[in-house]
C-alpha cells in the first residue's frame, strides 16, 4: 500500500481521500476505512461537512484471500486535523 498523508481541512469542507494498493493474486481485494467512530467501505473516505470533533487518526485497511485460503491485510494510517472556520 502507498503511504498516506496528514490531511489538514477547514470545518464544513468535504474531506475525500483515497487509499490505493497493489492487487495481489487473485485481484480480489477488498478496503475498509475506519476512525472516529465511523466504518466506510471502499478504496474512498468521504466526510462532507466535516466537524472539528472529526479530527484524529483514520486507518485504510486492504485485504486479500488467497487461493490458499490464508488472508493477507495492510493497514495504513493518515491523521485529519480539522481547522476551525471563522
Amino acid at each position: 500500500m502507498l503511504p498516506l498523508s496528514v490531511q489538514t481541512i477547514t470545518e464544513k469542507d468535504n474531506l475525500k481521500v483515497i487509499c490505493n494498493a497493489t492487487h495481489g493474486n487473485p485481484e480480489t481485494t477488498t478496503f475498509f476505512w475506519t476512525g472516529q467512530g465511523l466504518r466506510q467501505n471502499g478504496t474512498t473516505l468521504q466526510i462532507p461537512n466535516i466537524q472539528r470533533n472529526m479530527s484524529g487518526i483514520y486507518s485504510c485497511t486492504a485485504g486479500n484471500t488467497y487461493k490458499s485460503k490464508e488472508k493477507g491485510n495492510d493497514t495504513k494510517i493518515m491523521v485529519v486535523n480539522v481547522l476551525c472556520k471563522y
